[in-house]
């Protein structure tokens, strides 16, 4: 069975890095600061004990506030997983799909007529062949 989980994500107070004097904070303000996602976790968040941090693959590392508790019989609903997520440092959002910069290089090579393939080759230096790729893919991790 799968374990309710709540992730809860922070975000900055203020939205400006440098306040001037002549700045009035209020004007700064985020006011969206706290926002959760409702998930349903694997069978082992059932057994994090609050304090514990771990992390949940392509979301990032998390510290538990409250441990998993299964149904009560007060309340008849079991209570969630809560997660808080920890700042990793970065301000902004991981890209997904490839680099902003590739994909404009794509879009204005392709209106020229040629292709991206065509171009990297051109600023490297290398010959109008194409390079061999490597499909092999990425040996898979064993975990418990």
């Amino acid at each position: 069975p799968f374990t309710p989980t709540v992730c809860t994500f922070f975000d900055h107070l203020i939205t400006k890095e440098v306040l001037t004097k002549d700045d009035n904070f209020r004007d700064y303000l985020n006011t969206k600061t706290k926002w959760e996602e409702v998930m349903i976790g694997d069978p082992c968040l059932a057994d994090v004990k609050k304090g514990e941090i771990i992390q949940l693959q392509r979301r990032g590392f998390f510290i538990c506030d409250q441990p998993y508790q299964p149904m009560s019989v007060h309340t008849g609903q079991p209570a969630p997983c809560v997660l808080h997520s920890i700042p990793d440092g970065h301000t902004k959002v991981k890209a997904t799909a490839g680099s902003k910069a590739k994909q404009s290089a794509d879009v204005a090579t392709l209106s020229k007529g040629g292709s991206s393939r065509q171009k990297q080759d051109k600023v490297k230096g290398s010959s109008d062949k194409a390079a061999p790729v490597a499909s092999a893919a990425a040996p898979a991790a064993s975990g418990p």
